[in-house]
């Protein structure tokens, strides 16, 4: 999500690309939180472990209703440059933890605990040859994200590029708002973020996916239709969402739930539906 929990110790408070993965806003800008004083800026290694009850790609969804599971490990330099690498397992009635991908980013973080801030990031994607994810035509991804901080909410948008057979263009736009109980003593804190997200974008991933797969005799729209819905830029969802996060000296944990409303599914492609679903992960800091 684009959204950043500015003030925390943790890196691993945005979701996977998968869990809600289409801007890598949710991957991207792991932001950080201070709990006792400023922040003073030093090289910082990070690893997580994340779960989500479904996988959602801008609500679209699989049939067989996966969950997933995520580590991930990322060393960022003061100076901002960094690089992380986080492993996909999916979990359906069919594959118990399968492997599924390895997604590799390095990017440029600024303007931490500042009024504006954000990042430059660029996404490669490993996926196993026979998944059936329709996100696994994206190959890379390259984009930005950035957050302006007022005293009363905080305003995110994003930008990216993904590139599959043909390049889709995307954006998000979306509101949070953090609320803040801090525990100088304890080296804790607990930080609450509701956020509301818009997702906007092209989806000639859909196109290429099901051209990749050779089963288009199964789907009632025709190619022509599918060409056509597929290179049009429309909002692809929007996403409401509740994370929770707690930190203990180097340790976090969270917990999020999202309530997501997908738009302009393709007609006789895509399956969707309004839902909701969870995530958790645990992590550490050094």
């Amino acid at each position: 999500m684009i959204a950043r929990i500015q003030f925390l110790l943790l890196a691993g408070i945005a979701m996977p690309l998968l869990l809600r993965a289409q801007d890598t806003a949710q991957v991207t800008s792991q932001d950080t939180v201070q709990t006792t004083k400023p922040d003073i800026r030093r090289n910082v290694f990070t690893a997580n472990l994340d779960f989500q009850s479904r996988i959602s790609y801008f609500g679209r969804t699989d049939s067989l209703k996966s969950s997933l599971l995520n580590p991930s490990i990322g060393y960022q330099l003061k100076m901002g440059l960094y690089a992380q690498a986080s492993m996909i397992f999916i979990n359906n009635p069919v594959n118990t933890l399968d492997y599924t991908a390895t997604i590799f980013e390095g990017g440029y973080r600024f303007g931490q605990n500042k009024k504006v801030s954000g990042n430059l990031f660029y996404n490669q994607y490993l996926y196993e040859k026979n998944t059936r994810l329709i996100q696994s035509v994206v190959k890379s991804q390259t984009g930005f994200n950035v957050a302006f901080e007022t005293k009363v909410i905080t305003f995110n948008v994003n930008g990216n590029l993904k590139f599959s057979n043909k390049t889709d263009v995307g954006a998000a736009a979306g509101l949070d708002h953090l609320f803040l109980i801090r525990c100088p003593k304890q080296h804790a804190a607990i930080g609450i973020n509701p956020s509301a997200y818009a997702y906007f974008g092209t989806q000639n991933f859909t196109n290429t996916y099901y051209e990749q797969k050779k089963i288009f005799n199964l789907i009632p729209t025709t190619p022509e239709a599918v060409t056509k819905n597929s290179s049009a830029f429309n909002v692809l969802s929007y996403e409401f969402s509740l994370p929770v996060v707690f930190v203990y000296k180097k340790f976090n944990c969270t917990l999020s739930g999202t309530y997501v409303m997908p738009q302009h599914l393709i007609s006789g492609v895509e399956s969707g539906s309004n839902m909701f679903y969870c995530a958790a992960g645990i992590g550490v800091r050094i």
